[in-house]
């Protein structure tokens, strides 16, 4: 991928949706005694979770990288493929990433979020000149069918995985 698709995932995926998980209301957390000074950042559930689901995804975007050629598309369009996968598939895992280690309420605020993030990414493919800006090509629909089935499988992995640790979490407790 290109500096500017970089910069466009760090910014459309990752910026307006870990704002809206600041707002997220987590019920008991002022009753809970303070964290150690010394303690990690991030606790071992959230690294298994981050390593986890890292793998998961890096594995998807390789696995794009053998199928698409295979069903005849080009360089541009396998390109274009791993992008929207890689933007997408990061705005849907603010999902079961706020669920490692508790059950936080409803966030309209991440739901407006993800789903304006997915609209402008889809808008990156109907919009010539956001497709010329971001070096894109278009998909055609199988191409597209492809990648929604990509983001999906491996959402729902890190959805599976996170219910999975944050059950083992409150049975530990």
């Amino acid at each position: 991928m290109s500096a500017v698709q970089l910069l466009w995932i760090n910014i459309i995926a990752d910026g307006p949706p870990a704002l809206a998980l600041g707002l997220d209301k987590n019920d008991g957390v002022m009753l809970q005694s303070p964290r150690d000074p010394n303690s990690p950042l991030l606790d071992r559930a959230s690294l298994i979770f981050i390593v986890f689901t890292g793998v998961v995804k890096a594995a998807a975007g390789g696995l794009l990288l053998i199928l698409l050629p295979l069903y005849g598309y080009g360089v541009a369009a396998i390109r274009t493929a791993v992008f929207i996968f890689e933007s997408v598939a990061q705005l849907f895992f603010a999902y079961p990433s706020r669920r490692v280690s508790v059950v936080p309420r409803s966030n309209v605020t991440l739901h407006i979020a993800v789903w304006a993030g997915v609209a402008l990414q889809v808008l990156t493919l109907v919009f010539p000149f956001l497709r010329e800006m971001l070096g894109l090509t278009f998909l055609d629909a199988q191409a597209l069918l492809i990648v929604t089935v990509t983001v999906l499988v491996t959402w729902a992995i890190a959805e599976i995985y996170s219910r999975i640790s944050l059950k083992l979490k409150k049975e530990t407790n």
